[in-house]
């Protein structure tokens, strides 16, 4: 398999925002890279070795620890399956509802979970910023 290095990285590659979703509470790229770094220490790996596994230079590896690339669902999902791991536990601990917190969402707190699921990164992000627009207008 051809490695990518970050310079030749295509927009579908990566997004090179630092931060996704709404502007409050936001997943940022560096808490994705951190909590890819937490996991990769705790499993005794280096960039490099984590890098071959998935396919992806140590350079473009380094970019995403370090919070100045954000991955692309194809590289979160090979770092998931590669790991072992929830999707949760890689974007940070928000995403990561038990059944207590599930417990205490309402209707339409159930509601947008289910309909969120259906849409892209892309248009969660034009949601969410939709939303906190309308919030603030009020």
């Amino acid at each position: 398999m051809k490695k990518k290095g970050a310079d030749s990285m295509s927009a579908e590659d990566g997004q090179t925002d630092s931060t996704v979703g709404a502007k409050d509470g936001q997943m940022t790229s560096k808490t994705v890279g951190a909590n890819i770094q937490r996991i990769r220490l705790e499993r005794g790996l280096t960039q490099e070795k984590l890098a071959e596994a998935i396919g992806i230079s140590p350079t473009y590896m380094s970019t995403i620890e370090t919070g100045r690339r954000y991955p692309s669902l194809k590289i979160l999902v090979d770092i998931k399956n590669f790991f072992g791991v929830s999707i949760g536990q890689i974007m940070g601990d928000e995403l990561n509802y038990g059944r207590e917190e599930l417990k205490d969402l309402d209707f339409y707190d159930r509601r947008l979970l289910r309909i969120m699921k259906l849409y892209s990164m892309a248009e969660k992000e034009l949601i969410c910023d939709t939303l906190d627009y309308l919030k603030d207008k009020k």
